[in-house]
């Protein structure tokens, strides 16, 4: 979709406006870069992926078990695009929010001045972390582990972080292991040697209502209006 509005429109920057303005969206969306690049990623055996399928190797059911990732890069190396640094630097709040941990979270972290503007931000920091683990990217990942790579690539800790304590149901876990996917383990007494204040809450969203992106299955997603009471919580 987005490939097909670049080539028509000319550039990345004003496919994703018109994608907003036919898919009414009530926020603005901002690319962190518009340079072209690939996340690539080193793993601790010295094997290098060079592009993101590669890292995510959709076709692979034994992914899980291959070298863990060491560390990710952006090859070539991008510029933020301005506008970015704009919405940072005029920004209430930060939210860093659940994804997929490299290639859709990390990968933003990765761009030339996004870390740095973020770090020299007055705004409130929020990390809210994911609830189930990634076969290729964070297999046995508890939510300490998660927390370590956000700081890592952002060099300061979060404000907040929010975290998850409702458990899904079983059937929907079970669905999950099928794909090697497990539910994130909130391992308190480590979460206390953060500075971060921890928040946590029952955030789970009631997956019986089908949403129309992905009623194709049932996926375990944060409810958006209680993430969004919070945040704003937060900021009052």
């Amino acid at each position: 979709f987005l490939a097909a509005l670049t080539k028509i429109t000319g550039s990345f920057e004003s496919a994703i406006e018109e994608a907003s303005k036919i898919l009414k969206l009530e926020g603005k969306v901002i690319p962190s870069t518009c340079d072209h690049v690939n996340i690539c990623a080193e793993l601790e055996n010295g094997v290098l992926l060079t592009e993101e399928n590669e890292i995510i190797d959709r076709k692979n059911s034994l992914v899980h078990e291959r070298s863990p990732i060491k560390r990710v890069f952006l090859n070539p190396p991008a510029q933020s695009n301005p506008h970015a640094i704009t919405a940072i630097n005029e920004a209430d709040v930060i939210i860093i929010c659940p994804g997929s941990l490299y290639t859709s979270i990390i990968s933003n972290l990765l761009v030339k001045g996004i870390p740095e503007a973020i770090k020299k931000s007055k705004a409130k920091l929020v990390y809210i972390v994911n609830i189930m683990t990634q076969i290729s990217q964070t297999p046995n990942f508890k939510t300490s582990d998660h927390i370590n790579q956000i700081i890592k690539y952002l060099s300061r800790e979060p404000d907040f972080i929010i975290i998850n304590t409702e458990k899904p149901d079983e059937k929907l876990i079970e669905s999950y292991k099928h794909e090697n996917a497990f539910l994130v383990e909130n391992d308190i007494k480590t979460l206390k040697n953060f500075k971060s204040k921890i928040i946590l809450k029952d955030l789970l969203d009631n997956v019986s209502e089908k949403k129309l992106l992905w009623e194709k299955k049932d996926l375990l997603r944060h409810n958006p209006h209680k993430i969004a009471e919070l945040v704003m919580s937060l900021i009052e």
